[in-house]
């Protein structure tokens, strides 16, 4: 993908980030004023207000899972920017998530994930994925090495 449609797709994200979140903030006040109008000034009936309550929250559960996976997406977005090296393209938020791919903890995942794969290869158990197990034997070395720094760090396993 090119920068440009980099940003286009951004920005449609974005815009779909924006409805999600206007979406269940709405429908969370439709449901405080249908309770409000139903069990406080009894300006409409009860049951029409719990209906309300219920179909608003439901909706407003739906907003926010569209808004976890879109915020997702972008996040997805901003790895491609990221590995293809179009840093300029949402500079701030790519250098935020450059930073999130590389942090300490990132790394130690990655490490404790190898390590993980090195002790299923040698103890030849399966594994949740595909592994070329002479592979992983033959890095093993360098698996290994990816702990040393973090115990200098104080890091827990």
């Amino acid at each position: 993908m090119t920068p440009s449609e980099l940003t286009a797709l951004l920005a449609r994200l974005n815009d779909r980030i924006r409805s999600a979140v206007t979406g269940a903030s709405s429908l969370a006040v439709l449901a405080v004023v249908a309770i409000v109008a139903g069990y406080g000034t009894h300006r409409i009936g009860l049951e029409m207000a719990k209906t309300l309550a219920v179909f608003a929250a439901i909706g407003g559960i739906v907003m926010v899972a569209a808004y976890k996976f879109f915020a997702w997406q972008r996040e997805e977005v901003y790895d491609d920017i990221v590995l293809q090296g179009f840093r300029h393209v949402h500079q701030a938020a790519v250098t935020r998530r450059a930073a999130t791919l590389v942090s300490r903890a990132r790394r130690r995942q990655l490490a404790d994930t190898l390590d993980r794969y090195v002790r299923a290869a040698v103890d030849n158990h399966p594994t949740p994925v595909p592994v070329h197990r002479s592979a992983i034997l033959a890095v093993r070395p360098e698996v290994r090495h990816l702990h040393v720094p973090s115990a200098r760090y104080g890091i827990a396993r």
